[in-house]
C-alpha cells in the first residue's frame, strides 16, 4: 500500500468524527444561488427570464433563512457589487486534458489522490487559465468602458474571477462567448452557540473504531474557513496540555499566509506556531481590520472543536458557576490553518471561494466550513468550488443546517 493510501486509511475514521461534530454545529439552512446569466441560454428563453426575475427587489428577502446580498439590491442597474464571473475551461482539479500542449491535471485522471501544486503540468495549466482570465478581463473592460476591480482570481477552486460590477454590466459580461455564468455574491449568516465521547471520537483515538493503531490527528492538516482564530489561545499552542509537541510539516519557522514575512500583509503580531501553521484573511476587503484574528469567536469555536489541544485543567465558566475539567478537540494533534473569510454580518461567497482556492494550494487534508447551507444543491458557483476541492483530494466538511426531527 502506498504511503498516502496508508495515511488516508489512518485518519479517515478521525475525519468522520470531525464531520459528525461539524454537522452538530447550529447553522442556517440556506437556499440555492440564483444565476444572473448563462450564455448557453438565449435572452428570450423563458428559463433565463425566470432567473432574472429572481433578482427583482421584491423577490429578494433579507430573512434569516436566506443568504443576503452584500449591498442592498435596488432597481438601479448601475449599482455596483461583487459577482462571480466563471469561464469555460475546467479548473485545475477537474481538467482531464484536451487542450493542445497542456497535460491533464485531474488527480483522478492521473491516478493520484490529490493535486500537486508543484507539478509542472499543474503549474502550466494554472498559468494558462490565468492568461485566459486576463484576456477576458481586457474584453470586459473594453465592453464596459472602464477599469474593473478584480477582488479574487481562481484557478483551483474555480476557473474565474470575483469582480465588482453593476447588474447592467453583468448582463453584458454573461453574453461573452468564453463566460459560462455570472453569479451575484452572497453573504451567509454566522450562527452557533462536548463531546468526543458522545460522537465516538475516543474510539478513534485508541484505534478500536478502525482496527488500526490509534490516532489523534497526527500528520493531518485541517483548514478552517470561518471568522479567524484566537492565535494565542492554549488550544492552538505548539505544545498541548498533554505534553504533545506538534511538528510543522513545512519545517520549523515556515508559516503560511499573514504569518509569513514575505506576505505583503505580514504583521509580527500574528503569531503562528508548529500547530497553527498558517492564517489568511479575506474579510479585510469589506473593512475588517484585525487580520486573521477572531473578533467574533465563531472561528475559534469551530477550530478548537475540530483540532483544539488537549487541556487537562481547563476552567469552564458558566453564568452562575465554573468548574475545572479536561477539554479537547476531535483531532487534538492535527495541524491547523485558519482562513478568515467572515466578518460581523456574515461570510461572502467570493471570499469563501478564495479561501478554498488557497486551501487547495496549501495542501490541507480536511477543510471545514461551519457556515452551512443545508438545503442547497451543487448547481451554484460556491458549490462547484466544493466539488473542485474534493476533486483536488480534500475531505470537505460542511454543516448541514438546522432542519431535522
Amino acid at each position: 500500500m502506498k504511503k498516502d493510501q496508508k495515511m488516508i486509511r489512518k485518519f479517515y475514521p478521525l475525519i468522520t468524527a470531525i464531520v459528525m461534530i461539524t454537522l452538530i454545529t447550529p447553522v442556517m439552512a440556506l437556499g440555492e444561488h440564483p444565476i444572473i446569466g448563462q450564455n448557453s441560454l438565449d435572452n428570450n428563453d423563458p428559463k433565463l427570464s425566470k432567473l432574472h426575475k429572481q433578482f427583482e427587489p421584491s423577490n429578494l428577502q433579507l430573512a434569516d433563512t436566506q443568504p443576503v446580498v452584500l449591498s442592498e439590491v435596488s432597481s438601479n442597474p448601475d449599482q455596483f457589487q461583487a459577482y462571480f464571473v466563471i469561464l469555460e475551461d475546467p479548473a485545475v482539479p477537474t481538467y482531464r486534458g484536451g487542450i493542445t500542449n497542456y497535460a491533464p491535471t485531474s488527480p483522478k485522471q492521473n491516478g493520484k489522490n490529490r493535486v500537486d501544486v508543484d507539478d509542472s503540468a499543474v503549474i502550466a495549466y494554472s498559468k494558462y487559465l490565468e492568461t485566459k482570465q486576463s484576456e477576458t478581463l481586457n474584453r470586459i473592460q473594453l465592453e464596459t468602458g472602464r477599469v474593473v476591480e478584480v477582488q479574487h482570481q481562481y484557478t483551483y477552486a474555480l476557473n474565474g474571477m470575483a469582480m465588482v460590477i453593476s447588474a447592467a454590466e453583468a448582463e453584458i459580461i454573461s453574453e461573452l462567448p468564453c463566460v459560462i455564468s455570472v453569479e451575484i455574491d452572497r453573504i451567509y449568516p454566522i450562527t452557533t452557540d462536548t463531546s468526543p465521547d458522545w460522537i465516538g471520537a475516543t474510539a478513534v483515538w485508541d484505534g478500536s473504531a478502525s482496527g488500526d493503531s490509534g490516532t489523534l490527528g497526527e500528520g493531518v492538516i485541517i483548514g478552517i474557513i470561518d471568522t479567524g482564530i484566537n492565535m494565542d489561545h492554549p488550544s492552538f499552542a505548539a505544545v498541548g496540555g498533554d505534553g504533545y509537541s506538534h511538528t510543522n510539516p513545512n519545517g520549523a519557522g515556515n508559516y503560511l499566509g499573514w504569518c509569513n514575512p514575505s506576505n505583503p500583509h505580514y504583521d509580527p503580531s500574528y503569531q503562528c506556531n508548529d500547530k497553527l501553521i498558517g492564517a489568511w484573511d479575506y474579510a479585510y476587503l469589506v473593512g475588517e481590520t484585525d487580520g486573521p484574528e477572531d473578533n467574533i469567536g465563531h472561528g475559534s469555536h469551530t477550530a478548537s472543536t475540530a483540532a483544539g489541544n488537549i487541556l487537562p485543567d481547563a476552567t469552564i465558566y458558566a453564568p452562575t458557576a465554573s468548574y475545572t475539567t479536561t477539554i479537547s478537540g476531535i483531532a487534538p494533534h492535527a495541524n491547523l490553518i485558519a482562513y478568515d473569510a467572515c466578518f460581523t454580518a456574515g461570510c461572502r461567497s467570493t471570499d469563501v471561494v478564495a479561501a478554498i482556492e488557497q486551501a487547495i494550494i496549501d495542501g490541507v487534508d480536511v477543510l471545514n466550513e461551519s457556515i452551512g447551507i443545508g438545503e442547497d444543491t451543487f448547481s451554484g458557483t460556491k458549490q462547484q468550488a466544493y466539488l473542485n476541492a474534493v476533486s483536488a483530494g480534500i475531505f470537505y466538511a460542511r454543516s448541514a443546517g438546522n432542519s431535522g426531527p
